[in-house]
């Protein structure tokens, strides 16, 4: 999806889950990307990287590399990795597409190898200058471990246009070195000493903690956003009466506990019967 902000989005997740497995069996999924492997029900994250290269042969051609008349004319373009070589595209984008669309998931490129291809003219990211000072300060004001404010924070994200998070993004990038989509809990540690503003090594550890929910080491993009974005600015009666209709999901004027276990639910939160009490 081509957002508002002029950036690109990966959408429809609904089948998309973390697994501490490499072994999945599971045949879900949109046809068009399936990779071989899922046909077959025997698949591993790999499969993910070729879903990848028919994305990108898509936004390079605005066709699917795999179509047909029928299900088993697809299957059998995917199973033989049978697709039109773009003749606009260029050498680079050709080798990199061979790569992620190999029949043979230990032939294929990993997600790593793809994105250190010489296709992508990796933006580099500006390391001069330090992260604005109101964005150091939302982040010592920001309390996140509970979670009704953070599912409160993260619906009232999603209410505001994208373009406004502009220097919030850039910021994100800045202290993500490494531009792994993460930030890790050092690089937040570096991006705050670069600022000058005294923060002693115990309230740094109590920002670590309030950003990273998860307790694993790595903040994304929207617990960043989250955690930074000025809520004073953003957060008027209609967009109260919003969030609070997110909730009172039962639509009776009041939230109980129900209602909370259904919403955090719907919003992908995990909550414990304990932490409901």
């Amino acid at each position: 999806m081509f957002g508002g902000d002029g950036q690109i989005r990966l959408v429809d997740f609904g089948l998309a889950k973390e697994s501490a497995t490499n072994k999945m069996k599971t045949f879900a999924g949109t046809p068009y990307f399936m990779a071989p492997e899922v046909l077959n029900h025997d698949y591993g994250q790999k499969c993910d990287v070729w879903s990848m290269g028919c994305v990108l042969y898509m936004l390079i051609t605005g066709t699917l590399p795999f179509d047909g008349h029928s299900k088993a004319e697809v299957f059998n373009k995917i199973n033989s990795a049978d697709y039109v070589v773009p003749k606009h595209a260029s050498a680079e984008c050709k080798d990199l597409l061979a790569h992620m669309l190999k029949v043979k998931p230990e032939e294929r490129f990993s997600a790593k190898e793809a994105f250190d291809h010489p296709w992508f003219k990796h933006e580099q990211t500006d390391d001069t200058g330090a992260i604005p000072a109101d964005i150091i300060a939302n982040l010592r004001k920001f309390k996140g471990r509970s979670h009704l404010r953070r599912a409160t924070l993260n619906i009232l994200v999603k209410m505001v246009n994208p373009k406004e998070f502009v220097q919030l993004r850039a910021a994100f990038n800045k202290i993500d070195k490494d531009m792994s989509g993460t930030i890790e809990a050092e690089e937040l540690r570096q991006a705050v000493r670069d600022t000058e503003i005294e923060i002693s090594e115990e309230e740094l550890d109590e920002i670590i903690k309030q950003l990273d929910y998860d307790d694993n080491g790595m903040i994304n993009y929207h617990e960043f956003i989250s955690s930074t974005f000025p809520v004073e600015k953003y957060l008027t009666k209609d967009k109260i009466n919003a969030i609070f209709a997110k909730f009172d999901v039962d639509e009776t004027g009041s939230i109980s506990v129900g209602n909370l276990r259904d919403a955090f639910t719907k919003l992908g939160h995990q909550v414990t019967e304990q932490e409901l009490d």
